[in-house]
């Protein structure tokens, strides 16, 4: 007589696929972030693309694309930035979903804002820049938090 399975064995066996790829700590960040990604985050996300390329006058589509021209690379840093620390997304998350990059490509950035230094002209002009977005954003989230109240 065959038993039947309600899906409980199938996801433990992901689960246990999945911690051969990662750490325990980042596989629930990935199912938390990806259970939000269901409908919450994909606006805030676009949101932050968008502001991003029109603070840095870039199209989505090259900050996207692989072009390092000009404020290209600038901006896909800022990205990386506010996408990671304004919603907590995982570097991972970023590379692999949004960008379709290796993830090293995003914890750089990410990793070098963390260490920038106010006395450092070009830390000091990125950090201002982010700080503008980052209230934009606050901003941006608190009225679609009403919104849907």
């Amino acid at each position: 007589m065959e038993k039947k399975s309600n899906g409980f064995t199938e996801l433990l066996q992901a689960v246990q696929d999945g911690l051969k790829y990662c750490s325990p700590e980042e596989l629930k960040q990935g199912i938390f972030n990806s259970i939000r990604m269901v409908g919450e985050l994909k606006p805030d996300i676009s949101f932050i693309l968008e502001i991003v390329c029109n603070e840095y006058g870039v199209s989505k589509g090259a900050l996207i694309g692989r072009s390092r021209r000009g404020n290209t690379q600038i901006a896909r840093d800022m990205s990386y930035c506010l996408l990671h620390t304004e919603l907590s997304l995982s570097t991972r998350h970023i590379a692999t979903s949004i960008f379709f990059r290796n993830m090293s490509c995003i914890a750089a950035p990410v990793r070098r804002f963390k260490l920038m230094d106010d006395r450092i002209k070009s830390d000091r002009e990125f950090m201002e820049t982010y700080e503008k977005l980052r209230q934009i954003i606050e901003e941006n989230i608190n009225e679609n938090r009403k919104l849907r109240k």
